[in-house]
């Protein structure tokens, strides 16, 4: 099917075509939206003069009264859909700390009647992504696979049984990039929804994947290969569960998705306080780093011809790099952090094939000029996370070994079968998980040390 560009939230237009809600958050989040005049008084939204990319952020100055809420944004379009290819590009999303639930989804007026898609979503120190549908009765995920990432629930009814959760899936475990810090570390990237009658699909390709007919404003869907997600074909009437829907972006605190997980489920954050509430409320350092990075939402609908329409620049950001980090995967895929005050780390793979099948890589550029290409995507088992920085000193690294001829693949081997390894200069550094405190950096420059073992990498 061929798709021409309808309409383009890019620049200023962006905040002109959304409005700025600033109701009592119905999720129970302790926030409090702000309208479009108090968030421009309050700084907590801007646009690039040059690239034009649109920033949403919150407060992250005051510490406010458990009953008050911190000031955040949440956008809805002014205009509502059905049917159309939705591609939203990223360069930063809200990290991976604690507190925050950040959203990028759609919605029907009459909900849950009119349906919900969840695009990207996760709480607390989430770094992968979970896309979800919510619906009323009968509508459920196909039993056959036909999508690459793994299902979780399958019965979308919402609110359902299931507190709310829907139905769902978790990306493919090549896909190891999806959402908060190690989102941000690969520069970003970009997620693209196709509503038809039979079906809605979801894909997302890190920055350095992005397909180039997306690039070139001319984007074929059926070159994508499979999506990370769909919900519809014969087991739920797509035409019937999801009409009428705007597109939402937000920055959410606490509430009924990351107060719940507090502490539960591998979540640590109950180190930090005993409450959400009371750990947003009173630490707003922690949120420095909360803000949507949108280079543009573009919304395509079918035409006759191939015909892309009237496009935008296409916009890019740069990030900051201290230090690498891999890690494993089962498929390994590219991803990148950052250790100490200048490092590589990678992070291993479970053993075991990603669910579902997998799909064919689409065309993309040969170049990024967000991602450095220095270091290899993949060593064996482990894949390259990003750039990751701590306000703690990376407690759980450990000092593996100091060699003058260090390289990322000696690292790695130094370090297995661990879960991560770091690089910082000369030295390698082996942990089985991050602490709270370690996060994808902004700042990629700081990542530029060459390693002493191969100069083309960088450690």
């Amino acid at each position: 099917m061929a798709y021409s560009l309808s309409h383009s939230y890019f620049g200023a237009n962006f905040i002109s075509d959304f409005n700025f809600i600033n109701y009592d958050d119905p999720s129970n989040g302790f926030v409090r939206y702000q309208s479009q005049p108090d968030a421009l008084a309050k700084g907590l939204y801007s646009i690039n003069p040059n690239t034009k990319a649109v920033t949403l952020g919150v407060d992250n100055t005051n510490v406010y009264g458990l009953d008050e809420g911190r000031p955040s944004l949440r956008l809805e379009s002014k205009r509502q859909y059905n049917h159309g290819l939705f591609i939203g590009d990223f360069a930063h999303m809200p990290p991976s700390v604690c507190g925050l639930w950040p959203a990028f989804w759609m919605y029907g007026t009459d909900w849950p009647v009119d349906g919900e898609i969840d695009i990207i979503e996760g709480a607390n120190q989430a770094t992968t992504n979970i896309i979800s549908g919510h619906t009323t009765q009968g509508c459920r995920l196909p039993d056959a696979p036909q999508a690459a990432g793994e299902p979780l629930l399958r019965d979308c009814e919402s609110p359902g049984t299931t507190n709310n959760a829907g139905c769902n899936y978790l990306p493919p475990a090549s896909q190891p990039h999806t959402y908060g810090d190690s989102f941000n570390a690969v520069g970003g990237g970009v997620y693209a929804l196709e509503w038809t009658s039979e079906a809605i699909r979801i894909w997302h390709w890190p920055r350095h994947g992005i397909p180039s007919d997306i690039v070139a404003k001319t984007p074929d869907p059926s070159t994508w290969g499979l999506p990370s997600a769909l919900f519809g074909t014969s087991s739920c009437e797509v035409d019937r569960y999801f009409r009428n829907m705007s597109i939402v972006i937000q920055t959410n605190f606490c509430g009924d998705y990351a107060a719940t997980i507090w502490g539960s489920d591998g979540d640590t954050c109950n180190q930090r306080a005993p409450t959400c509430v009371e750990y947003v409320a009173n630490n707003p350092d922690a949120f420095s780093n909360a803000y949507w990075e949108v280079n543009y939402i573009d919304v395509y609908q079918p035409s006759a011809v191939d015909n892309a329409g009237p496009a935008e620049p296409t916009t890019t950001t740069t990030i900051k790099v201290t230090s690498t980090i891999y890690k494993t995967v089962p498929n390994p895929a590219t991803m990148m952090t950052s250790i100490m005050q200048n490092g590589t780390v990678l992070v291993s793979s479970m053993s075991g094939n990603p669910a579902g099948p997998t799909a064919t890589a689409p065309p993309s550029p040969s170049t990024d000029p967000i991602v450095p290409g220095r270091d290899p995507a993949t060593v064996g088992e482990y894949a390259y996370l990003g750039c990751y920085g701590s306000t703690t000193g990376f407690q759980t690294f450990l000092l593996r070994a100091s060699l003058p001829d260090l390289t990322v693949e000696k690292c790695v081997d130094l370090c297995r079968p661990g879960r991560y390894a770091a690089l910082r200069g000369s030295e390698c550094f082996c942990a089985e998980a991050l602490d709270p405190d370690t996060r994808a950096e902004a700042d990629r420059g700081r990542c530029d040390i060459p390693c002493p073992g191969n100069s083309v990498q960088l450690c």
